[in-house]
């Protein structure tokens, strides 16, 4: 059984977020451990969102609210902080695919720091999906100690060079014969007439002719003709903000979506979604068959309207890409992240502010 102050300090911090939902925590009673408390609280306060929002989510935060005090108790610390670290591997919270905080992730969150003092935050860097979660979670509270978090600089790796072609020589000396000199200048005329539209064809179809900002959502509301779009107001740093429409409803909530950072392709050409305009293209991480998808994360400390950069791929983009040439449909098979959850082209990570955008799905198709 979790002792009185631990219990005191979970409910402290699960009133904290009832209260960012706008709801009142009142005072529990004859509640026990910290999976309880964490309950409790978030019932009292009516705050439904923290308990899940669908049902299999609401089974996995039963799940994590019995395994709090188990994590309390623990005798092996290292141990039980692998096992809590494989878990976060492919996901940024405890329950859910998405990102929304419930009591599953409060519950947790205070059982860890009841076996980690101070000293032992050290310990933290040997599980760092654990880390990136706690730094996710403890800068919306104050009840616990700050962790501190150290992220390691990133150095993007570096487009391979193009080797150069060989020349080939004529004879022992390279010395060309009268007929075969001609035969080269014709072919260094006809090479000369084909490298223009080569050049081009290369650059149409190249990262650099994308238009990728940070936006964030400032409103979005459900499609009036499609249960699966949301409709979104979005403000890139523009005078006015851009409404695009995304197909994000079947995998986050309004809630989910809204004041969210998002990097939007901008320089696609507008056009109507089911009736409604939509100017622009939240770019998304899913996997292969589709039943995860979210927005790709950029970082924390990026600017709205901050242009995404790929090293190698420099240039200036296309005012409007080409619905004719199919330019982003030629490009895209090429955007994924990796094993990290990284977001890239051609295996170059996108950058911003000197850091890279992320997604919880790894391995995953950008689109």
């Amino acid at each position: 059984m979790a002792s009185s102050d631990c219990s005191q300090k979970a409910a402290d911090l699960v009133g904290i977020f009832c209260s960012k939902l706008g709801k009142n925590a009142g005072a529990v009673d004859g509640v026990s451990g910290i999976g309880g408390v964490c309950r409790a609280v978030a019932t009292s306060a009516g705050a439904v969102k923290l308990l899940g929002t669908t049902e299999d989510v609401k089974s996995e935060v039963e799940k994590w609210l019995e395994l709090a005090d188990e994590v309390c108790k623990a005798t092996d610390v290292n141990a039980k902080l692998q096992e809590l670290n494989a878990h976060l591997e492919t996901r940024s919270v405890f329950a859910g695919r998405g990102m929304a905080i419930t009591v599953a992730d409060l519950s947790m969150f205070a059982a860890v720091h009841e076996i980690l003092d101070e000293k032992k935050y050290g310990d933290l860097e040997k599980v760092p999906h654990l880390l990136r979660w706690i730094d996710y979670i403890q800068g919306k509270q104050a009840v616990y100690p700050q962790v501190p978090v150290s992220l390691p600089a990133f150095n993007p790796p570096k487009p391979a060079p193009r080797a150069a072609k060989p020349v080939k020589e004529d004879g022992a000396g390279g010395a060309k014969s009268g007929n075969a000199a001609a035969d080269g200048k014709i072919k260094e005329e006809k090479k000369k007439k084909e490298k223009a539209p080569a050049v081009k064809k290369e650059s149409d179809t190249s990262f650099s002719v994308l238009d990728i900002r940070v936006g964030v959502i400032n409103k979005v509301w459900k499609h009036p003709g499609a249960d699966a779009l949301y409709v979104e107001e979005i403000d890139i740093g523009e005078a006015n903000p851009r409404q695009i429409v995304s197909g994000l409803a079947k995998f986050l909530t309004e809630e989910q979506m809204l004041n969210r950072k998002v990097i939007v392709l901008t320089n696609v050409k507008a056009g109507k979604v089911r009736d409604v305009l939509s100017s622009g293209l939240v770019l998304c991480a899913s996997n292969s068959d589709h039943t995860q998808c979210e927005p790709v994360v950029p970082p924390s400390d990026a600017k709205i309207g901050e242009k995404v950069t790929v090293a190698g791929f420099e240039g200036a983009p296309e005012e409007v890409l080409n619905p004719k040439k199919k330019q982003f449909e030629k490009i895209q098979p090429d955007l994924k992240t990796d094993a990290t959850g990284v977001a890239c082209y051609q295996g170059v990570p996108f950058m911003l502010s000197g850091k890279p955008c992320t997604s919880s799905i790894v391995n995953a198709i950008v689109k």
